[in-house]
């Protein structure tokens, strides 16, 4: 995965990384453009060793892992069968969430349209591509027209700011208004960028106020503690 280029304490000991030592995993620093060979070659390694590895892609995006989010869609229109749901939008990075959710609404009949926020990578093009490979792999799988399925991908940009896991005020706003107006709590890497993106089409007037959106928060919330540099403490005010 991209890593962001941060070395402060809280970013280096807090969130998925504090996760991983409770848990007690043998982390590897791997530059980005070097996973791919570093895990292949990891793989080799443990079977040498008589171990029996099984690689999980990053996101866990594989057209396996893009099965739940088949069975999510199903789950999601049985639960709003008295009101069609228009759009489902949510974060896009490694692609499983929107590759199911699309093959899902292909494989129902839906008309919901699967908008997913580009909060990943910098050319748009680069990840609607990704998406839609995974589409056909996983539409293969279970006998849904590939093609159709792959042209429901539809890709929100704008949102990203410079780099993935790198802050920008619309995610700052859309964190802060989440967590004080629903109790509801995103984070700053996919999440809070997602919801940016719902905020800013539901201002450009992309949906009529009478159309069901639904967001789909696909996790991430522990992200948060690397990020307290965004929320800076404040006074308390006593009331007596």
């Amino acid at each position: 995965m991209t890593a962001v280029a941060r070395n402060d304490v809280a970013y280096t000991s807090c969130g998925n990384i504090l996760l991983d030592r409770l848990f007690g995993a043998n982390i590897h620093s791997v530059e980005p453009a070097q996973v791919d060979v570093f895990a292949s070659d990891l793989v080799e390694r443990l079977k040498s060793a008589g171990r029996t590895p099984y690689l999980v892609p990053y996101g866990g995006s594989s057209a396996i892992g893009a099965l739940g989010y088949v069975e999510a869609f199903c789950e999601i229109a049985c639960e709003n069968k008295g009101k069609p749901v228009a759009a489902i939008v949510h974060a896009s990075s490694s692609g499983a969430t929107q590759a199911g959710l699309s093959v899902g609404a292909e494989r129902e009949g839906s008309d919901t349209r699967i908008l997913g926020v580009n909060v990943l990578k910098p050319r748009v093009h680069d990840l609607h591509e990704d998406v839609r490979r995974q589409v056909r792999e996983l539409a293969q799988i279970l006998s849904v027209n590939e093609d159709s399925a792959a042209n429901r991908v539809e890709m929100v940009d704008g949102y990203l700011g410079s780099a993935y896991g790198e802050p920008t005020p619309l995610m700052v706003e859309a964190l802060t208004l989440a967590a004080r107006t629903e109790g509801l709590v995103l984070d700053p890497v996919y999440s809070a960028k997602a919801f940016a993106g719902l905020l800013g089409e539901v201002r450009r007037g992309r949906f009529a106020s009478d159309e069901k959106v639904i967001f789909l928060h696909t996790g991430g919330a522990v992200a948060l503690h690397a990020y307290p540099d965004l929320f800076p403490s404040t006074e308390s005010t006593a009331f007596s």
